[in-house]
């Protein structure tokens, strides 16, 4: 292990960290019964006493009213602090093609929020949950008042704290077959003023060796797919487990369904220099 490994291993060994959560992302929950993949997950991160949990969209498969319920009411069993982006198969319904949004999220997420789009403080740092406000079969579409609410948000942030963005659609031109946030380059210039945003996504279905992208000194992190995963090794059940500190973010692959940590599959991402290090190496 080199120096700079070294070091960080150290300071998470010794440095108490700001937040710990862990983010999931394209569950799929398609059948009307309990799913016990989600359930293993679940009770593994509540086992590990963490309680926050982030999930970039796509938690149902067809955005039926019963699977809103059921995956909704699996993670209700859990007092686990949630941020739940909506993702294109979440709202996009096949047979009426239009928005569904389950009074059970309503109620359980945006009960305190006047919007579908949402922003909230865990353990002092500003997180925000972006949300598409136009259903359609891929794309993430976020309208005019969204876009205004964030820059204005944006502004009024510490600094020299690191800012949470949860998000269903990454970026477009980040990655392989990433086209779909269809405001992407209003969506850059407003977030390259701010260098401690981290912006974590799903949709693709990668496995978690893409861990990050950065763009004028933000990180992108793309989120493993917990089910269907398409790219890479295609291993299902796996999130991150996130560790912020004042300047760096330590993310670590937890395989839920073993209760393992992956190999080679921890990495630091430096905020003060904008620089990824492997922890494995």
């Amino acid at each position: 292990m080199k120096q700079a490994q070294v070091l960080y291993q150290n300071r998470i060994q010794n440095e108490s960290s700001l937040l710990t959560f862990d983010v999931l992302a394209d569950l799929h929950i398609t059948l009307p019964w309990r799913n016990l993949h989600l359930e293993t997950a679940l009770e593994d991160i509540w086992q590990r006493d963490v309680k926050h949990v982030a999930i970039v969209g796509d938690f149902t498969n067809n955005g039926y009213a019963f699977q809103w319920k059921n995956v909704l009411s699996q993670l209700q069993e859990f007092p686990f602090q949630y941020a739940i982006a909506l993702g294109n198969h979440d709202i996009y319904n096949i047979q009426h093609r239009g928005i569904h949004i389950h009074p059970l999220y309503r109620s359980m997420i945006l009960s305190h929020h006047k919007h579908v789009y949402y922003d909230e403080y865990w353990n002092g740092i500003h997180i925000y949950v972006l949300n598409p406000q136009l259903a359609t079969k891929q794309h993430g579409i976020l309208f005019q008042d969204q876009l205004t609410w964030l820059r204005q948000k944006l502004k009024q942030d510490d600094p020299t704290k690191p800012i949470l963005l949860f998000c269903h659609h990454p970026l477009s031109d980040l990655y392989v077959n990433s086209d779909s946030q269809k405001q992407k380059e209003e969506l850059k210039m407003i977030l390259h003023k701010y260098p401690n945003i981290c912006y974590f996504s799903g949709h693709l279905h990668n496995d978690a060796a893409l861990c990050e992208k950065t763009y004028a000194h933000c990180f992108f992190i793309d989120v493993p797919a917990f089910q269907h995963v398409e790219t890479g090794a295609k291993q299902k059940g796996c999130g991150y487990e996130v560790q912020l500190f004042h300047d760096f973010l330590s993310i670590r692959t937890r395989d839920y369904l073993n209760h393992v940590w992956m190999a080679s599959q921890h990495y630091i991402l430096a905020l003060n220099n904008h620089r990824v290090y492997v922890m494995d190496e």
